[in-house]
Order: C-alpha cells, then structure tokens, then sequence
C-alpha cells in the first residue's frame, strides 16, 4: 500500500508540473535538408546542408549564402564571426575568411561527416573509420 502512495504522489507532481520547451519555429530560405548548425552567439550563426546550401543569421533572419560548392555539406564549425570550417560529400572542404566561403584542397575524395577543431592550429575530420587530422594557422 505504501508503494501505491507513494507512486500516486508522484503522479500526481509530475502532472501538475509543466514543462515548456522555449523552441519557435524560424522562417528558412531554402526547401534543401539542412545538416548541421554553429552558432556564434545569440543572434548569428551558420547553417550547411544539401546541394552546398549555406545560410547564416543576421539581425535575427536566416539568409543564404552564396555557394561555393554543389556538394552536399554535413558539418560546421565557426571558431568566431570571422573563422569558419564545412565538411561534405566527396571529399569537400570549405572555409569561411570573414568576406567569403572559398573550397581547400582535402586528403579524400571520400565523404567527410564532421569537423572540429583542438585549437586554432588543429582541425580534425571525420569521415566512416578514419580521422585525418590537420594544421593550419588561423589569423
């Protein structure tokens, strides 16, 4: 009988506690599936998906970018407003120098799922079974 109690009362809190996701749906300027998103602060970021689709936020608005490759992008990582890196399909690389996204020469033709970096000299990418891993100064 205690276990029914207690179980009740749990019931009943967990009711009468509501939850509520702080989630509102933005207008995007494409229909393409977008794949992944970095985020400077509050109000600009960076979005990469399909067919080489690049958007960012300014003044609060999505917007798209001009493309620098056709090729599906899968990752993003904005290390500041002026410092970017994107990853895709066949091999492709892009970075943002703070006016433009403009393609790198990669170690593989093969799909690269993901990009990070260990610090501004290290990047790493990642693609099914392998890590390359990269240096370059960012200035």
């Amino acid at each position: 009988m205690k276990i029914n109690y207690v179980s009740l009362l749990f019931i009943v809190i967990l009711n009468s506690v509501s939850v509520q996701a702080q989630w509102h749906l933005e207008k995007c300027p494409t229909k393409n599936n977008l794949n992944a998103i970095s985020l400077i602060d509050d109000n600009s970021g960076w979005i990469v998906g399909e067919e080489g689709t690049i958007l960012f936020k300014s003044d609060g608005i999505w917007k798209a970018y001009k493309k620098s490759t056709n090729q599906d992008l899968n990752s993003i990582v904005m290390i500041d407003n002026k410092n970017g890196w994107a990853v895709g399909d066949k091999g492709t690389i892009v970075r943002y120098n703070g006016n433009h996204w403009e393609l790198h020469n990669s170690p593989t033709n093969k799909n690269l799922l993901s990009v990070s970096f260990f610090y501004m000299e290290k990047t790493f990418l990642i693609r099914h079974l392998h890590v390359y891993m990269g240096t370059q100064r960012i200035s």
